[in-house]
Formats: C-alpha cells, sequence, structure tokens
C-alpha cells in the first residue's frame, strides 16, 4: 500500500474515514470453476460455460462487480425527465461511428439523452459515493445480449443528509450492441438506466 498505507488503512478501520471504493471485478464462488471449461474464452453463456463478469453471469456471487462498504447510507431518486430518443438519428451516428471505426464518448461525441440522479446522504456520517450507471438493453441477457453494460460513473463527497444531482450523458454506442463484425447497432425499445451495482434506480430511455 506505501508508505502512508498503514495510516490509510487505520483511518478506515477507527473511522476517521468511511470507505467508498468499489469492487472491479466479480467474485464468483467457489463453485464457479465447476461450471465453466477453462478452455473455453468466451465471455457469453453457452456450454460448459456460466457466462464470465458481470456482464453476461447471472448465477450467485460472493461479491457482485461495484460492490463495497461504506460507513454511512445513500439513497438515489431520478431528478429530470424520461428521454426518448430518436432512432433515425441514432443509427446515423452509429453508421458513422463504424465507418471511422471509432467509437468516441469524449470531445465532441453527441449526447442523445441524459439521466440525472439525486443522490441522498442517509447516514449520519459524511462520506464519498461511487454511483455507478448501467445500461440495460431491451432484450439484455438473451440472444448474447449482455445482462447490462457500465457506461458512466461519477464520485461524490456528501455530509448527513446532503444531496447533489449528477448527470450521465448517453452517446450513441451506450444505446446499440455490436453485431458479428463488431459494428454497433442500435436496439429501439425501452432501454434501462440502472444506477448501483443492485440496480437501486432504474430510469427508461426509449429508443423510437
Amino acid at each position: 500500500p506505501g508508505q502512508s498505507g498503514g495510516d490509510a488503512i487505520a483511518d478506515v478501520i477507527f473511522g476517521r474515514v468511511s470507505p467508498s471504493g468499489r469492487l472491479p471485478h466479480t467474485q464468483y464462488p467457489k463453485e464457479y470453476v465447476n461450471g465453466v471449461n477453462m478452455l473455453d474464452m468466451n465471455m457469453r453463456p453457452g456450454v460448459n460455460n456460466t457466462g464470465r463478469s458481470y456482464r453476461f453471469y447471472s448465477g450467485e456471487t460472493v461479491y457482485p462487480f461495484g460492490s463495497g462498504m461504506s460507513y454511512t447510507t445513500f439513497s438515489y431518486k431520478n431528478a429530470g425527465p424520461n428521454a426518448v430518443v430518436n432512432m433515425s438519428a441514432l443509427a446515423a451516428d452509429c453508421a458513422a461511428n463504424n465507418a471511422r471505426s471509432v467509437y468516441s464518448v469524449t470531445g465532441d461525441a453527441k449526447v442523445f439523452a441524459t439521466v440525472q440522479v439525486e443522490v441522498t446522504n442517509t447516514g449520519k456520517v459524511a462520506g464519498a459515493d461511487a454511483v455507478l450507471a448501467f445500461a440495460k438493453s431491451p432484450n439484455a441477457g438473451k440472444s448474447g445480449a449482455p445482462i447490462k453494460s457500465l457506461f458512466s460513473f461519477d464520485k461524490v463527497y456528501l455530509e448527513p443528509g446532503q444531496s447533489r444531482t449528477v448527470s450521465f450523458n448517453l452517446h450513441s454506442m451506450d444505446l446499440a450492441l455490436a453485431n458479428s463484425m463488431g459494428q454497433f447497432q442500435p436496439v429501439p425499445g425501452t432501454w434501462l438506466v440502472a444506477i448501483g451495482p443492485n440496480d437501486d434506480l432504474v430510469v427508461p430511455v426509449t429508443v423510437q
């Protein structure tokens, strides 16, 4: 942990600092190895493969991707209108990105929808919360589509009782799925933006 690692760990153990880290991978139970052929590198579930990562594994976990600990608690509330996205405009942007083979979500990347979330510290001590935003397609978990995909996150520090609104922008690739050629194609229907590793808040985004 480095020169000051011991001090940092002691601050957390004795409550001087509230932890706010998130687990960057799925912690599987020991039985997981019995359901996956270690020579099968596919992420998606199949014969002798129960799926890998939070995107394709739906079984029991010891700790799910994105889980974490804190000495306080947080709540989430939808703070904006439910978005409706034009399918034709979305398809045109996906086609342009596919032609360039560039899938940027920074700089001048077009924003098709924004989800606003009010985060409130509902506990008794101050702390930071890493707010995770996942996108779920209308056919999530079916026909090879991921169960959900992390598309953005933010971190806020709040005093007890304090609230703050964070915004998450959705770009064309966030509302599309890759085909067998690796090209992104938009998916019409109702997408769900799930906030938190346990889907503590779900906000619909309609593509039509």
